[in-house]
Formats: C-alpha cells, sequence, structure tokens
C-alpha cells in the first residue's frame, strides 16, 4: 500500500505539484518514484488532492514520476533531477480513462528521432487488407497527433483492445502501418521502436513506335495503384511523368495517352518495385495497333462518336470521335472482332454494327452500320394517334448466326403524330410490340433485310388490367428474385393465349399488365432461388398473393428414345394447374425440387408456353406414365421410354 514519503533525519526533500483536469479528480493519487537511471524499484507514495490540486513529497535526483488513480490511465510525467527545497509545478494533466499510448517514431535509415510525422492510432479490426490502405485523411481513428522534436507522441483514453499505429511524414502520399499490438485498460503502453521508412519515386517513360509517335500520341497522366487501393497519380512532364511518395513494396503502373483531341486511353501497363528513399526508372512499352477508318451508313458518312468494344473481353473498350466525314482513327491492343456502336450523331441513338474485323495485316477499316430498318404508327382503339408510346423491338431470329446483334433489344418512341422509325437494324426477325397510355399492343413479328425495308406496322393500343400480388414463405417472410409466369388463354382465339415472367421485387411483389380482353382464369407459376416452386390457379381479378408450401418432394426425370423433334414437358395436378420448367424437353434429363405433395401427371407440349391444350382440360399423357404421386421431403425416379415408362 502506497503511504508517505519516509525521509531519513536531516535527509533534504523536494515536491512537485500537478493540477489534474478531464474528470472529476479523485479525493487521493498514488505516485510511484522511479530513478532515472533505473537502478532499483523506486517507491510509490500517496498524496491528497484538495480543490483538483496535488503536492507530492519527493528525494532529491532525478525522478521519473507515474501517477495513478482509480479507474484512470497511468499518467508518466517527464524526469526530471530535483533540487533540495525545490516545489517543481507541473501544471494541468488531463486524466483519461481507457489506455494509454506513448509512441516514439524513428528513422529506419539512420535510427534518429522523426519530429513532425502525423501518427494515428487506429483499431486493428478497420484495416483488412494494408495492401488496400486509403489516403491519411480517409482513416478512421481512434486518436491523432505529430511527434515531438524527440520523435514521442502520447495518447489517451484508448478504447480498443487491439490497434495499430499508422504513420505519415511530409512529402509521403501514402502512411505506413505497424504491426498490431495489444493496449491494457488503465495501464500505459510504450512503443519506441516506431521505424519511417522514407518513400520512394518511380520516373515513367514511353517506348513508343515511329508510327505512334508520328501520329501524335502522348502520354496525359500515369497513376501506381496496389492492390485495391486507390491509384497515386504521377506529375506528367515531357519525358514522362513522375510519382512520388510511394511506400517501398510492389506497385503496378499504368499509362494513359490520347491521340489528338481524343479520348484518354490506357496505352500501356507494368509492374514495377519501389524502393525506400530513391529513384526507380520504369520504361512503358506501348505495343498497342493504330488503326485509321471510316463510318457509313447506307452510303453516308456518319457523325457521332464512336464506342468499340472486344466481342471476347467486354471490359476492353475504346471511344473516339467521328469527323464530318465519318472518319476516325484509333488506338487497339490487338486485332480481331469489335462490336461498333454510334452514339449523338444524325443516325438513331444505339447505332450498332455487332460484327467489326479488325485485321492483323491491314490498318485501314471500313464499318457499315446495319440499314434494315423498321417503321409504323400506334394508334389506340378509336384508331386515333398515340404519342410517347414506348416500343419494344426484340431479335429473335436472323439470316446468319454469325451476325448475331449485339443488342437484342431497342426501344424506341412514338412522335406527336404516333410514328416511329429505326433505322439501323441488323437484319433478321424482330418482334414489334408498344406500351403506353394504359393500354398495350399485340406482339407482331416482322422480317427485315438490308435491301428492302419492312412493311410498315401498325400497332393498336388496347386497356390494360393490372395482375399484382406478392410472394411469401408459410412463416410470412417475403420471397424476392422468384419468378412468377402468368398464364391465361384467350377466349376468343382458341389456342392462344398471354403468358409472361416477371420477377419479384425485394418486397416480394410482381406486376402484369394484362390486355382487357384476357378475363378468363389464370395459371400462376412461381420459380424460388432456392429451387422452391408453387403452383395456383387465381380467378383474374382475384387475389394473387401466393405462399409458397413449407414441404415438397423432388422428382428426377429420364427421358429414353426420343428425339429433338419431341415436345416439351409440363407437369398437371388434378386441378387443372401445370408447372411448366423452362426448356425442360423430352431430350433432357432434369430434377424438379420441392415439388408440391400429391398426385401428378406428365402431359407433352409443342414448344415452351405451348399449353392451350392443358389449359382446355386435355393434353397428350407420355407412354405409360398416366400419373405419379409426389410425397413430402422424398425424391422420386421417374423414367419415361418410348411406348413404355414408369417410376420407381
Amino acid at each position: 500500500m502506497a503511504a508517505a514519503l519516509l525521509l531519513a533525519a536531516g535527509e533534504p526533500e523536494a515536491a512537485f505539484r500537478i493540477a489534474l483536469t478531464g474528470a472529476k479528480p479523485p479525493e487521493t493519487i498514488r505516485v510511484h518514484l522511479r530513478p532515472c537511471d533505473g537502478r532499483g524499484q523506486g517507491e510509490t507514495v500517496s498524496a491528497p488532492v484538495r480543490d483538483g490540486v496535488a503536492t507530492v513529497r519527493v528525494r532529491v535526483g532525478c525522478i521519473t514520476p507515474t501517477v495513478t488513480a482509480g479507474e484512470f490511465i497511468a499518467l508518466t510525467l517527464p524526469s526530471r533531477s530535483f533540487v533540495a527545497g525545490e516545489t517543481h509545478d507541473y501544471g494541468s494533466r488531463r486524466l483519461a480513462t481507457g489506455a494509454a499510448l506513448l509512441a516514439r517514431v524513428r528513422s529506419a535509415i539512420d535510427g534518429r528521432p522523426l519530429e513532425g510525422v502525423e501518427v494515428a492510432v487506429l483499431a486493428a479490426t478497420e484495416l483488412h487488407d494494408v495492401r488496400e490502405l486509403p489516403p491519411f485523411e480517409s482513416l478512421r481513428k481512434l486518436a491523432s497527433g505529430t511527434t515531438r522534436s524527440d520523435g514521442w507522441v502520447r495518447f489517451d483514453g484508448l478504447t480498443a483492445d487491439e490497434v495499430i499505429v499508422a504513420m505519415r511524414a511530409r512529402g509521403a502520399r501514402l502512411p505506413q502501418l505497424s504491426d498490431r499490438f495489444a493496449l491494457v485498460r488503465q495501464r500505459e503502453t510504450v512503443m519506441d521502436e516506431l521505424e519511417w521508412t522514407p518513400p520512394g519515386s518511380l520516373l515513367l517513360s514511353l517506348d513508343l513506335p515511329t508510327e505512334l509517335r508520328d501520329a501524335g500520341l502522348r502520354l496525359v497522366r500515369a497513376e501506381a495503384r496496389r492492390g485495391k487501393g486507390l491509384p497515386i497519380t504521377g506529375k506528367v512532364t515531357n519525358e514522362g511523368a513522375r510519382i512520388d511518395g510511394l511506400p517501398a513494396g510492389e506497385w503496378t503502373v499504368n499509362a494513359q495517352g490520347r491521340l489528338g483531341d481524343g479520348q484518354a486511353m490506357t496505352i500501356a501497363s507494368a509492374t514495377a518495385t519501389v524502393y525506400a528513399d530513391s529513384e526507380q526508372s520504369v520504361r512503358l512499352a506501348v505495343r498497342d495497333r493504330l488503326y485509321r477508318g471510316r463510318v457509313t451508313h447506307r452510303g453516308q458518312p456518319v457523325q457521332g462518336m464512336l464506342h468499340l468494344a472486344a466481342r471476347d473481353r467486354r471490359s476492353l473498350s475504346r471511344m473516339t470521335e467521328l469527323d464530318d466525314e465519318g472518319r476516325f482513327v484509333v488506338l487497339l491492343p490487338n486485332a480481331g472482332d469489335y462490336t461498333a456502336q454510334v452514339t449523338e450523331g444524325t443516325v438513331d441513338g444505339h447505332a450498332r454494327a455487332p460484327r467489326v474485323a479488325f485485321p492483323e495485316n491491314d490498318t485501314s477499316v471500313e464499318i457499315r452500320l446495319p440499314a434494315a430498318s423498321v417503321r409504323g404508327v400506334v394508334v389506340d382503339e378509336q384508331q386515333r394517334p398515340v404519342a410517347r408510346a414506348a416500343i419494344d423491338l426484340t431479335w429473335t431470329a436472323g439470316f446468319d448466326e454469325s451476325t448475331l446483334p449485339a443488342d437484342r433489344a431497342r426501344t424506341a418512341h412514338s412522335d406527336a403524330a404516333g410514328r416511329f422509325a429505326v433505322d439501323t437494324l441488323s437484319p433478321g426477325e424482330w418482334t414489334v410490340e408498344a406500351k403506353g397510355d394504359g393500354g398495350r399492343s399485340k406482339t407482331v413479328r416482322v422480317r427485315t433485310s438490308e435491301e428492302a425495308a419492312a412493311d410498315s406496322v401498325r400497332l393498336v393500343l388496347r386497356r390494360t388490367r393490372q395482375v399484382a400480388g406478392r410472394i411469401t414463405t408459410a412463416d410470412g417472410a417475403t420471397v424476392a428474385r422468384a419468378v412468377v409466369i402468368l398464364t391465361i388463354p384467350d377466349p376468343n382465339a382458341p389456342g392462344r393465349f398471354f403468358r409472361e415472367a416477371v420477377p419479384t421485387g425485394a418486397d416480394g411483389t410482381f406486376a402484369f399488365d394484362v390486355p382487357s380482353r384476357f378475363n378468363a382464369a389464370a395459371n400462376v407459376e412461381v420459380a424460388g432461388r432456392d429451387g422452391s416452386v408453387a403452383m395456383t390457379r387465381r380467378p383474374i381479378d382475384g387475389n394473387f398473393d401466393v405462399v409458397m408450401p413449407a414441404g415438397g418432394g423432388d422428382v428426377r426425370l429420364r427421358f429414353d428414345d426420343f428425339t429433338a423433334a419431341d415436345g416439351f414437358v409440363a407437369l398437371v395436378a388434378p386441378d387443372g394447374v401445370f408447372f411448366q420448367p423452362a426448356n425442360l424437353r423430352l431430350t433432357r434429363n432434369d430434377t424438379i425440387r420441392h415439388l408440391p405433395p400429391g398426385p401428378w401427371r406428365l402431359v407433352e407440349a409443342a414448344a415452351p408456353g405451348a399449353i392451350d391444350v392443358l389449359l382446355r382440360g386435355g393434353g397428350h399423357a407420355l407412354p405409360a406414365v398416366s400419373q405419379f404421386h409426389v410425397t413430402a421431403g422424398e425424391r422420386l425416379d421417374v423414367v419415361v421410354t418410348r411406348g413404355q415408362g414408369g417410376s420407381e
């Protein structure tokens, strides 16, 4: 237990005074008096605190006092040589709860203490990958400060159990980190071996082929990046670029260049090693090929911005401007097939050439935009033009599979007179449908070619009703991103039906816009992301909320001796509700998971969705498999063979 200082008779003494702030002062403090030379354990004394001030008697000589009190962090005071009869005033000192850290930063080169280093204490859980270290200003700090002339900095009131120290000296771009270490509550931790390694620099230059140099390719930006961290940009000069303040280690360097007034693009990359307090020269080789070409549409030049994307590497793209004659100059890393798209030009906003060959042995390219077109008009049921209707065009089949369009869907809008035109379609078969003003049209199929324009399309908007609902589990949880398929027969056209699929939202809701003439009962199929399924039949004006069944069984289907000419498969319940998995054919084996318990039968359909025969109560039962029974929690193997079949 601490006691008052015991002095021998006639032994000289001194004292110091300290004012305690920052919290309600304790009534008594304990002070450990440690000799500066480290000889002996020192002694611990107590002193009362009156009005926040304590006076402590000490022996004469060099002493390092450490103040403790209850739950407060130990407070180490500067060492001092006390003189007999002297009372030294340490001034005001703050008592803090938590842990304390006393840290000193030295140079890793010569070991000298560093003044003016920014130091931050971070919770160790803040950094998962030190290679992706953010800038010093972005760090979430428990505390921060700057080292004194002796390299020391102190932090009080730290609450984390495990921390990392981040340091940044003058001129550095990124901080450097200490190892993780533990703090102890109500104690002071001393870290006197923190080292700062001076950053290095990279000097970049370009190795340009004569062709690119003559074309005016110039460096406009250089940056270095480590992992997924933020890039460190350099200063571009006439000779190249310089990137300063990089911590030692491996860095990925990227250089961006520009041809004339064109778009900046990455033209070279390399991996470079940065060494402490030194400069490294890196020569970046540019191996891109320079292509010159022209874009036309029906023989006329096209203006706007040309976007090129490699068909086998979606991440690779280039953009360049077309002049008044449709000419362009572009750098590409490789020869090969690219998709070309023109925007902001005189043609419609997203004109594309789905496949453009940039040859290995020629640098001249002619890009001809597709010239097939679809024109038409949108009217309502009273034959009045409808303005601002959305026209959706979807590619379904082409003349040549090698010329698949890069965009399988296009959208246009009708003008004030209800007219619309899309002039840069790829040849082939397209479906056209209009929506707007509370209605939608029938889907029309058109066949396009570059030799002749498709016949004008007349789209009649008919009133629609909204069919909406929510998908939930048996315990009431919403089912997001499930697929809901709605099928309704056309009462006025046997063999035709409305069939669409939509995903549920984050809240489990879905909605369909159904033409008003479809007023029969609707078949609803739901497929969850976990493989669960649900089926039901509802009146068109009924409640379309669906609860996924809590349990079901798995049915493994195997088809033998069927050919590609045979049809698709649907599963039908006794009440006529059916479930038709996408693309399940008689030539493909599959497993249907979580099928609701009960009797089912397999039927054959001509194509996906071609289930009108089922809705009329008929259907072609597959050979020898008229019915099977699903039991919850069990798996049923169903083998279907032409002329025979059965279940196991």
